[in-house]
């Protein structure tokens, strides 16, 4: 039986027909903080009495296994600390004696599955190869070293439970199938809201759906926001330009004393000429049936659109901008969408481009929205059914917690200021 939190649609008990039992705990912004498996045993006792008489007794207890996840630091039990990092992990045991320190070496594929588990002097301690679907069988060493596995996501095996741990979902790789909808399905009418990786997990990772990243680093004292754009060639120009409005917008803001830069780049896609817009349309979707950023979305020109509509911005991260406006700032009015920003009174997101409040201009609110709604994680909601961008945050060269997160962000103008 599975009981799942009221909000997040994420699982947060699992009791098994044996009795044993497994509770997941969650942040508001849905990020697991816990996991506690409580592994029910049953052992028979067996005795003879004074009289001669067999006395038979089933005694219950249990196995319980709790790890807290900080980051990459993961808590396990009482005594031990994991600290994972981009080359394997590092097991930190303490005692009264002192602490000793494990070191874990992985090697990975092309999808970011982990392959082998050496320790410091290259012997193998694990080795895992996989079917399709990211069930993981050993040939030489089938220690449990570690738990992260089919594209470095948590393995849970326990009582045969054999699912996949992907944050926001978790898969079932016997099946192939995701175990609860797709979050952001709606972007995705054309597949099923469980399917994983466009069925083709061979070829493909699990896209996040991301359309911005907003990096924190606590080292330089900065926010990059980051965006990358698909384009045709015949259209980079265009594209380049909408770009070059928010990456000139670099230095000019401030959120407490980290400085605000934008990094939105520009990738050229080679389509054929003699493509049909509507070819070149489904040429830039199935990008994202690759393994693209996280940060992905498209920006196209178009002859027409709908009447009186110059530009749109479709699930939030597909960008068609009319010829005739190709180089206006209907296109950087696109790219706002993208990065979570919906219509305003005045400045460039302005509903319409012939409103008289319609400026080349970005308001502090603006910058606060788009980094908030990226460290909250859930974009804005419009009473009009329009979808914007929806972005993540990312700390860098730091363990500290997001100094952001127990905060709305304050942007202040230099520019304004001065």
């Amino acid at each position: 039986m599975i009981s799942y939190h009221r909000i997040i649609n994420m699982p947060q008990r699992l009791t098994f027909d044996n009795g044993s039992t497994i509770t997941w705990g969650y942040r508001q912004d849905g990020l697991k903080y816990s996991s506690n498996e409580r592994a029910k045993r049953l052992s028979v006792i067996t005795t003879v009495n004074a009289a001669g008489d067999t006395i038979t007794r089933t005694r219950v207890s249990y196995d319980s296994h709790t790890q807290r996840y900080i980051g990459d630091f993961v808590r396990i039990g009482n005594n031990r600390w994991r600290v994972y990092h981009e080359s394997g992990h590092a097991d930190i045991l303490t005692s009264a004696s002192g602490d000793t320190t494990i070191y874990r070496y992985y090697v990975r594929d092309y999808l970011g599955s982990t392959r082998a588990v050496l320790a410091e002097d290259g012997t193998l301690l694990q080795d895992a190869n996989y079917y399709p679907g990211g069930l993981s069988f050993s040939q030489l060493n089938d220690n449990e070293e570690t738990d992260r596995l089919h594209c470095g996501k948590e393995w849970v095996d326990m009582e045969g439970l054999d699912w996949y741990d992907f944050s926001a979902r978790h898969l079932d790789p016997a099946y192939c199938r995701f175990t609860t909808p797709d979050p952001l399905a709606e972007q995705y009418p054309h597949l099923s809201p469980y399917a994983y990786c466009m069925g083709n997990p061979i070829k493909f990772i699990d896209p996040t759906g991301m359309d911005y990243i907003v990096y924190i680093d606590l080292e330089s004292f900065s926010i990059t926001i980051f965006s990358a754009y698909y384009t045709p060639e015949k259209d980079t120009e265009s594209a380049q330009q909408a770009a070059d409005f928010w990456n000139n917008l670099s230095g000019r803001f401030y959120a407490d004393e980290f400085v605000v830069n934008f990094l939105s780049i520009i990738v050229p896609v080679d389509t054929q000429e003699e493509m049909t817009e509507s070819e070149e349309r489904n040429a830039l979707r199935k990008i994202f049936s690759e393994p693209v950023s996280d940060a992905a979305n498209t920006y196209m020109t178009v002859s027409k659109l709908d009447p009186n509509v110059n530009g749109k911005c479709a699930s939030g991260k597909f960008i068609y901008v009319t010829e005739e406006r190709a180089n206006t700032e209907t296109g950087a009015h696109e790219m706002g969408h993208t990065l979570g920003l919906l219509h305003s009174k005045k400045g460039l997101m302005t509903a319409t481009s012939s409103d008289t409040n319609r400026t080349d201009d970005i308001s502090v609110n603006e910058i606060e929205t788009i980094i908030n709604r990226a460290i909250i994680g859930t974009p804005l909601d419009d009473p009009l059914g329009n979808f914007v961008g929806k972005g993540s945050a990312i700390i860098l060269h730091g363990t500290n917690p997001n100094p952001f997160k127990l905060k709305k962000v304050k942007v202040t103008d230099v520019q304004k200021d001065k």
